[in-house]
C-alpha cells in the first residue's frame, strides 16, 4: 500500500520537473528570439546616413540616429530631424 503512494509521488515529481524544464526552455527560446528582433531592428539605414551627410555638408556630421542627425556646426538646436517621405 505504501509502495504505490511512493511511486505515484515519484511519478508526479518527475512530471513536474519535466514540465518545469520544458517551460524554462520555451521561455529561454522566446527571450532569445525577442532579443534577436531588437538587435536586428536597431540601426541607421544607408539612406539616412546619406541624407545626413548631404544636410551637414563639408563641416561633417557628429552623430546620426534613427530619429535625428547632428552636424559639426553649432546652432540653437544641434539636432535636426530627418524628414520621412510618405509612401
Amino acid at each position: 500500500m505504501y509502495d504505490n503512494d511512493d511511486k505515484e509521488k515519484t511519478d508526479n515529481e518527475s512530471w513536474k520537473s519535466v514540465g518545469s524544464a520544458i517551460t524554462k526552455i520555451i521561455i529561454c527560446i522566446c527571450l532569445c528570439i525577442t532579443i534577436g528582433f531588437i538587435f536586428n531592428s536597431c540601426g541607421v539605414s544607408k539612406e539616412d546616413m546619406q541624407e545626413c551627410k548631404s544636410v551637414c555638408g563639408t563641416r561633417g556630421m557628429i552623430s546620426v540616429s534613427e530619429w535625428s542627425c547632428q552636424c559639426g556646426w553649432s546652432s540653437n538646436s544641434n539636432d535636426y530631424v530627418i524628414p520621412r517621405k510618405k509612401k
